[in-house]
């Protein structure tokens, strides 16, 4: 009895399931129309929702496409006309982003509504007001999509924020070759040509970052071993009509914490020339407490790569 009362429970269970498995068989997904998708193109294009411009700081005016919205629909299911994408702007995921929310009075042109047609894409463009931005700032704008006239928003590529930072015109990359010297340490010698980056902090000044650290230093050899002076990095100041050289600080403080400071060594050349893209420069690193007046010497040329 007790079997056979099993079996009449389990019965009616396995019939529904085996009707469940017939109204959702693999004919029902070969049928599928499918769906009608937004999405924001540079989300999957820069592997994911961040995006970075760094734009010259002439002209002052300048319109750059922001991003792409772009519509598919991979299967029969095509839309009736033009699909009406609406953004919204997200001010919080660029403070979380690490950038400064661009202001009103930075850019224009800018709209949030748009008509993108079924396997079609549309740019979205902005008019930067470059006098109105800092330098020394690194701004972001976030977008995300809001309403779709037709189908679904892919839930993955909706939301993106766009890093936008200017570079002034010694801006770029550059090799870096010399002379090094320092005075306390005999065992301290130049590690050789590396890769740096020229930053730029406002119109007329640059922050020096190492490729081969990851960070505002230098790279030295140590016994023959690499390191490098922790808390110094070099900020440059530029004349902006004769390119020459006014004066360097440390990056970190001057002095930092640790008593370290940057001084231009007027006996150098000093200057960038915009024929060659060549900056000369020659200057010391002050740390009094090792020893004084300077502990260490350099003298290079940085050779233009490329822009940053």
């Amino acid at each position: 009895m007790k079997l056979k009362s099993l079996l009449a429970l389990v019965a009616p269970v396995a019939v529904l399931f085996t009707s469940c498995l017939k109204t959702h068989n693999s004919e029902d997904v070969v049928n599928d129309n499918g769906s009608i998708i937004s999405k924001i193109q540079d989300v999957g294009a820069n592997g994911g929702p961040l995006k970075f411009l760094s734009l010259d700081l002439i002209p002052s005016t300048e319109t750059v496409d922001l991003i792409t919205l772009q519509v598919f629909a991979p299967r029969d299911n095509k839309p009736s006309g033009n699909v009406h994408i609406t953004l919204v702007l997200d001010p919080n995921a660029v403070t979380a982003a690490g950038y400064t929310n661009l202001p009103a009075n930075a850019y224009s042109n800018l709209k949030l509504e748009y008509d993108v047609p079924a396997g079609g894409s549309v740019a979205v463009p902005i008019t930067l007001i470059k006098t109105n931005l800092n330098l020394a700032n690194t701004y972001g704008i976030g977008f995300k999509i809001n309403s779709v006239s037709q189908g679904v928003i892919s839930e993955n590529d909706k939301a993106i924020v766009v890093g936008i930072g200017l570079k002034n015109r010694w801006d770029g990359i550059y090799m870096m070759s010399g002379t090094f010297v320092d005075y306390s340490n005999a065992a301290f010698t130049y590690y050789g040509d590396q890769q740096y980056e020229l930053i730029s902090t406002g119109p007329t000044s640059v922050k020096v970052f190492n490729d081969d650290l990851g960070t505002y230093g230098y790279l030295f050899l140590n016994n023959g071993g690499p390191t490098y002076y922790g808390n110094f990095g070099l900020n440059v100041n530029f004349d902006a009509n004769t390119n020459a050289i006014t004066s360097v600080t440390n990056y970190y403080g001057q002095p930092s914490s640790n008593g370290r400071s940057a001084t231009l060594d007027p006996s150098g050349i000093n200057n960038w020339n915009p024929a060659t893209k060549t900056i000369k420069i020659k200057f010391w690193m002050d740390q009094p407490s090792v020893i004084t007046p300077h502990r260490s010497a350099f003298n290079e040329t940085w050779t233009y790569l490329g822009p940053r």
